[in-house]
């Protein structure tokens, strides 16, 4: 007869996280003047703005909760912020240190690899990077940097935004005019709180509708109720660095 088994069951534990919903939103008003007499179609030109901003908006909220993350990396090891001078921009060595240090945090990836939000002058910066240059070049799409892509490198992939974070002069040493807030994120880093239904909303009012008793105004908004929260602070860094 086989042995017991000599250990018991583990006890999950969990902590509760809590976030209080914002209402974020915007609209255009669009007159039937305008309307009537301009050659575009405003209708569907103001609905292409509506989302472009939706998604602007979203990604500015989400990511000002975001760099406010206690796990950071500097630049050419750097110990703090106000030791940055303007040399130290971002390159291979920075990624592969931030890497380790969310190995050691035992940092999930999402799917096959990190993701790190940067800017277009990070991205600049890296590809100006001979080493990361030449990984780059035999990684990349038809053996090119000139593909319009970054790729995958140490199990990093790199999404550019115009809306990644950046300072100016806080903080960091005189000479540095803007420090660039580089974030790397793994799984389970942070969470968005929804309303559901109804967590995100076009909102098309027809002439006539509140305030346009005269019927010459279509008013187009969105809203949403959101809000980001960091779940794990050691499954994500901030990479600061030089512009």
């Amino acid at each position: 007869m086989a042995d017991s088994p000599t250990w018991s069951p583990e006890t999950v534990t969990d902590a509760t996280v809590t976030a209080t919903l914002e209402l974020w939103g915007n609209g255009i008003t669009l007159l039937e003047a305008l309307k009537e007499t301009s050659f575009l179609d405003l209708p569907d030109e103001y609905k292409k703005l509506i989302g472009q901003n939706a998604g602007e908006t979203i990604n500015e909220k989400v990511r000002d909760i975001l760099i406010a993350g206690t796990s950071v990396n500097y630049a050419n090891s750097k110990s703090s912020r106000t030791a940055l001078v303007t040399t130290d921009t971002l390159d291979l060595d920075d990624i592969l240190d931030t890497v380790q240090s969310l190995e050691t945090a035992d940092a999930p990836m999402i799917g096959e690899e990190y993701v790190a939000i940067i800017s277009p002058y990070v991205k600049t910066r890296l590809m100006k990077d001979t080493a990361f240059r030449e990984a780059t070049r035999y990684l990349a799409k038809d053996n090119s940097i000139f593909t319009g892509e970054i790729a995958n490198i140490d199990g990093v992939r790199f999404v550019r935004t115009s809306t990644a974070p950046s300072i100016a002069n806080s903080g960091s040493n005189s000479s540095v005019s803007y420090v660039e807030q580089t974030v790397i994120l793994g799984e389970g880093a942070y969470g968005i709180a929804r309303l559901l239904p109804g967590d995100f909303d076009v909102v098309v009012t027809p002439p006539g509708g509140h305030g346009d008793e005269y019927k010459v105004k279509t008013a187009i908004a969105w809203k949403a109720y959101l809000k980001a929260v960091i779940l794990q602070q050691t499954f994500m860094r901030r990479l600061e660095s030089a512009r």
